[in-house]
């Protein structure tokens, strides 16, 4: 199990791919833990002016970082984006 610290430092780490594969120089992510020692998810909130195909962007960012990553968050950071 994941603490909310390793959480962040996991998310740190994935900053710049997701900005690659975003497209985004400024982000604003949100990491919400679902239940106390249990799995986190990290939200990218989209800028309304994002023209992007967000699923496409998700997608690039795994290719990027998550697929290689994953072990190391045992399954318990998930990574999703919202509309602002």
């Amino acid at each position: 199990m994941h603490t909310k610290a390793e959480s962040a430092l996991l998310l740190r780490e994935a900053l710049p791919y997701l900005r690659q594969a975003f497209g985004l120089v400024n982000l604003v992510v949100l990491l919400v833990q679902q239940a106390p020692g249990g799995w986190s998810k990290a939200v990218l909130y989209l800028p309304e002016d994002f023209t992007g195909d967000a699923e496409q962007a998700l997608r690039r960012f795994d290719d990027l970082w998550g697929r290689h990553n994953w072990s190391r968050a045992h399954g318990e950071l998930v990574f999703d984006y919202a509309s602002q």
